[in-house]
């Protein structure tokens, strides 16, 4: 039966399906409201299409009908029906009728049936925001599926949407979803979901746009590496090889880490700029929802940072993991102007504040703050060199130890000053000397802050109390 519906509407469809739009409950209703003339005149081309509408609902019911069927083969095929309906229009997808039956699919007893179901909503979710909306969580949820093919599926739809929307949240949700799924006990899972993140933090952000004049004609093209496994048929071509262009290609050679002050910020192109703005900020989010969560995430960013520069396999170069480097000093960076941002609208209200005889901290913004702090600590943890050049601009966190506030982003860039006090570059005594006084101030504060204090100052090889 399923197979002679599809034959049916394969015939059909082509014919006079693409004009049809699903606004009511059936289609043969909608297309009885717009197209039924008033003279009471027929032709024979509208009669045709009435004569389909009203067979094609019916066909609907039957593949609904099928896809509760007790065979896992005709729910399979029942499946592949609604698929090429859908192909004709997608918003057959959004009808309440169909929607809880795909989401009963989606938790078939069947693997087989289950992956019909994801498949089914990657084709068409991109089709417009609505669905998108509709579906974006129930996606979301199957990334738990028992199957490892189900979930490297869902991954793999979920790697889509990030490219395809500007949405934030459904961003940093796909960012989470893909660090926990790197404690995967399936080893393809775990993997696609390292070269996933690579390409979304690491490879797309540093790829120069054509339309930049000033590098157009350098960029390059990226090498594509293409899976042929039986595991991994389903995914597309994945870049695993960041592109190469002029400003980063004077940092040393291909097999030395690059010196983090050659990497100017500033003067990359905008789009990169961009992208490594977009990435930073998607990173800390996603740290936040871990935190909130109770499922802290930064084990897995660790793993992750040695994944892009210090992955060891005979697939992988060494000139790859110094362009990992290099995308790692400059999510540094865009992390760093964040920061910086965030600062300065700190610092606006604090004068407006002042201005009007109160004092008032925005919460959102110091956690914001907090969180990029967390960041900038995990990337110490692994690549401290990678900040030598800009944690002097940290230094404002150590002052003003007495705002119970700022305690957590004191310890914490207490913390980062300990893990990179040996690469920081463009310092003079005058600032070890303020360093040190702050030190000493935060000694006398709370009990962490005393702590983390008293170690920085034993790493400067400074006894308490003696001045540089």
């Amino acid at each position: 039966m399923v197979e002679y519906l599809q034959e049916k509407l394969s015939e059909q469809s082509n014919h006079c399906f693409d004009n049809i739009s699903v606004k009511d409950y059936t289609l043969s209703e909608n297309l009885k409201y717009n197209h039924t003339p008033k003279e009471g005149f027929v032709p024979t081309r509208k009669l045709g299409e009435l004569l389909f509408v009203n067979l094609f609902d019916k066909m609907l019911e039957k593949v609904k009908d099928s896809l509760g069927s007790n065979f896992i083969a005709v729910r399979s095929k029942a499946l592949k029906a609604l698929s090429l309906i859908a192909s004709k229009n997608p918003k057959i997808l959004a009808l309440e009728t169909i929607k809880p039956v795909i989401k009963t699919r989606l938790r078939d007893v069947s693997p087989l049936v289950r992956e019909s179901a994801v498949e089914l909503l990657g084709k068409f979710l991109f089709w417009d925001n609505e669905l998108m909306d509709q579906y974006f969580r129930t996606v979301c949820s199957r990334i738990v599926d028992k199957g490892p093919l189900v979930r490297k599926r869902v991954l793999k739809i979920l790697k889509d949407i990030y490219f395809k929307t500007n949405n934030i949240q459904y961003q940093t949700e796909i960012c989470f979803q893909l660090f926990m799924r790197l404690k995967d006990e399936e080893r393809s899972v775990k993997e696609f979901s390292f070269r996933a993140l690579k390409d979304i933090l690491i490879i797309s952000p540093a790829i120069v746009s054509e339309n930049v004049l000033s590098f157009e004609n350098n960029s390059r093209n990226i090498e594509k590496i293409s899976y042929n496994s039986t595991d991994d048929s389903y995914i597309n071509s994945s870049s695993e090889k960041l592109p190469s262009y002029p400003l980063l290609d004077k940092i040393g050679n291909n097999n030395d880490i690059p010196d983090p002050n050659s990497i100017v910020f500033s003067e990359l192109p905008q789009n990169i700029q961009k992208n490594f703005l977009q990435a930073a900020r998607v990173l800390s989010y996603t740290l936040s929802k871990g935190i909130e969560a109770n499922l802290d995430i930064s084990e897995h960013l660790k793993k992750f940072l040695d994944y892009v520069c210090d992955v060891k396999s005979e697939e992988t170069l060494v000139s790859e993991n110094v362009q990992g480097y290099r995308s790692v000093v400059m999510l540094s960076n865009a992390i760093f102007e964040l920061l910086l941002i965030s600062q300065d609208t700190e610092d606006e209200v604090f004068k407006n504040s002042r201005n009007k005889k109160t004092i008032r901290t925005d919460i959102n913004d110091l956690k914001k703050d907090e969180d990029l702090l967390n960041l900038v600590w995990i990337i110490s943890e692994i690549y401290p060199r990678s900040l030598g050049n800009l944690i002097s601009q940290l230094f404002y966190n150590l002052c003003d130890p007495i705002n119970d506030s700022k305690d957590g982003k004191t310890v914490l860039t207490i913390k980062i000053y300990t893990n990179c006090f040996q690469y920081i570059s463009g310092i003079g005594k005058s600032f070890l000397s303020r360093t040190e006084q702050e030190l000493l101030k935060l000694i006398q504060c709370s009990p962490q802050q005393k702590q983390q204090s008293l170690a920085l100052l034993m790493l400067l090889d400074l006894e308490p109390g003696t001045m540089i």
